[in-house]
C-alpha cells in the first residue's frame, strides 16, 4: 500500500490540494512504519453543524478495522490529532500481532514441538 491508494473525501467540505498534500505526507510516515499490514485507508473530512472541523480515518488491517477521529476548530489540527490517535491504535495492533511477546511465544512453541519430536524419534 502507498499514499496513492488513500481515499480522501469531503462531506460538505472542499478538500484542497494543500490538505491532500498534508495528508499524503503524514500518512507516508505511517505507511513506512505500519504499511506492511495496512490494506486500505479511507479519510473523511467534514464540518459539523457547530462549525467544528472533523477528520475521520478508517484503516483496514487483517481481521480488523481501525477507526480514529478528531474534532477541533481547525482542520489541520483535526488531521494531526486524528493521525496521533491512529498511530497509537496501529502501534497496539502491531505489538499484539507482531510484537516481541508473540515472537517469544512462537519460539517457545517451536522449541516444545522440537523437543517432543526428538523424544519420539529417540523412542522416549
Amino acid at each position: 500500500m502507498n499514499v496513492d491508494d488513500i481515499i480522501i473525501s469531503g462531506d460538505d467540505f472542499d478538500v484542497s490540494d494543500a490538505i491532500k498534500e498534508l495528508i499524503y505526507k503524514k500518512y507516508d510516515r505511517l505507511l513506512n512504519h505500519y504499511g506492511h499490514f495496512i490494506t486500505n485507508i479511507e479519510i473523511i473530512l467534514k464540518i459539523a453543524n457547530d462549525h467544528s472541523n472533523i477528520a475521520e480515518s478508517n484503516v483496514s488491517v487483517p481481521e480488523k478495522k481501525i477507526n480514529a477521529s478528531a474534532s477541533t476548530d481547525d482542520m489541520y489540527k483535526s488531521i494531526d490529532d486524528m493521525i496521533a490517535k491512529l498511530k497509537i491504535q496501529l502501534e497496539k495492533y502491531k505489538e499484539q500481532h507482531f510484537g516481541h511477546g508473540r515472537e517469544e511465544r512462537v519460539a517457545e512453541q517451536f522449541k516444545d514441538e522440537l523437543t517432543s519430536e526428538e523424544n519420539q524419534s529417540l523412542g522416549a
